[in-house]
């Protein structure tokens, strides 16, 4: 059976008895003090899962992976065939992070520090593009009860959840644009969005 799909560079291959290259995935891990602990896979950005224990995450980790596979073939995205199986590997472990709140210390892995080539960050900015266009899918129309609730009293609600979505979206959108085509957001001091968004944005 022939195929389209590509495994980054940054994959570990291996072939199956039919002639199919199996990407073993490279895991990073974030385990806190508590035990608890988050599963990052940086060959597919944004994708991750968190758990109460190592094994959880690393048990629930191929349905991840797969549940990504499936976002990217509906996106018209590369990506394996539905029945290749899913295989991963641990490449690096961080004790003492977490618990995983927003304000809380983050580990940094080696794949996070490398430089990226402007396919590879024009491909993230697509990726980027069919999140924003599913999460506005999903919120857009959802009335201010929905938005106002939260599963606990100490945790955010979904309006908290989703303007922590767009601030991170600003962040990290600032740090790969030009200094020089950044300004702060009126009122709000910890937003920047690029000159050109900006325009777009008051036009």
């Amino acid at each position: 059976m022939g195929s389209s799909w590509v495994v980054s560079a940054g994959a570990e291959s291996c072939a199956s008895a039919e002639g199919e290259a199996l990407a073993r995935l490279a895991v990073y891990l974030e385990v806190g003090d508590d035990g608890r602990c988050m599963a990052h896979v940086p060959e597919l950005p944004g994708c991750f899962v968190r758990a109460s224990s190592r094994d959880d995450a690393l048990d629930l980790a191929p349905a991840a992976v797969r549940t990504y596979y499936a976002w990217l073939r509906r996106h018209e995205e590369p990506a394996p065939p539905e029945d290749v199986p899913v295989r991963i590997k641990v490449s690096g472990e961080v004790g003492g992070v977490g618990p995983f709140d927003p304000v809380c210390a983050a580990a940094l892995f080696p794949p996070d520090q490398g430089e990226l080539a402007l396919e590879e960050m024009a491909y993230c900015f697509r990726l980027m593009a069919h999140s924003r266009s599913d999460l506005l899918a999903l919120a857009c129309d959802l009335p201010d009860e929905v938005l106002d609730w939260r599963a606990n009293p100490d945790e955010f609600n979904i309006r908290h959840l989703l303007r922590h979505i767009g601030n991170a979206e600003e962040w990290y959108v600032s740090r790969i644009v030009l200094p020089e085509t950044l300004f702060r957001v009126p009122g709000d001091g910890a937003a920047y969005r690029s000159g050109a968004a900006a325009t777009a944005r008051q036009n």
